[in-house]
């Protein structure tokens, strides 16, 4: 028996708060400042939040029992995923940041790889991230701190 959806207060409050921190913490490391969050947040937080994270969790919500771990993957599954489909459509013949020459003749060099999976570390660390805010908002039950009335005997 799977436990009883949040409520939709809930669950609105979790897709709305988890993309926030993530994209805080990616502009602080881009940037140095927030000049960039509303960009950061929109592209990289909401769009990816709408158009994979919904979808994730209504699969999700009836086949498994949503803990903290499996919602922090869900989510750093739903930070990477768009830049992979990016890189994989955009194609370059040549590219390179600082010394590193990451694309030559259209393939991606060992130096590349490297570059793309530290990208993809630290935007799955930040979706991980999101993912907990979420289940912060929307599954978590606290401490266990409500006050009930005593069972009668």
């Amino acid at each position: 028996m799977s436990p009883p959806d949040p409520k939709a207060w809930r669950l609105l409050l979790g897709f709305l708060l988890a993309p926030v921190l993530p994209s805080v913490f990616y502009a602080l490391l881009l940037k140095g400042d927030l000049s960039l969050l509303g960009l950061v947040l929109v592209i990289g937080g909401y769009v990816p939040t709408i158009l994979i994270g919904l979808p994730l969790y209504l699969v999700l919500r009836n086949r498994v029992r949503l803990r903290v771990w499996i919602v922090m993957l869900a989510g750093g599954f739903v930070a990477v995923v768009p830049w992979v489909i990016l890189s994989l459509l955009s194609p370059a013949d040549y590219a390179s940041l600082g010394d590193c020459v990451s694309v030559i003749n259209g393939r991606t060099t060992w130096c590349g790889h490297v570059r793309n999976f530290e990208l993809y570390a630290l935007l799955f660390a930040l979706g991980a991230v999101g993912g907990l805010v979420f289940w912060i908002c929307a599954v978590w039950k606290g401490f266990g701190l409500g006050f009930r009335a005593p069972a009668k005997t």
